[in-house]
């Protein structure tokens, strides 16, 4: 719920995609990373190594 509220309480707010987090995430710098929805939910969980 927390998001929503982010995207609705800030200009520009927005929902990303895989392919967006995945290049956000290599070019931050982060070696490893893994994106792992969570069953019977619309979230998924990032998880990323420096």
């Amino acid at each position: 719920m927390l998001d929503m509220c982010m995207m609705a309480y800030t200009n520009g707010g927005k929902e990303r995609t895989l392919v967006e987090w995945k290049d956000i995430l290599d070019r931050s710098g982060f070696a490893s990373h893994s994106i792992k929805p969570i069953p019977s939910e619309f979230r998924s969980v990032i998880v990323a190594y420096p």
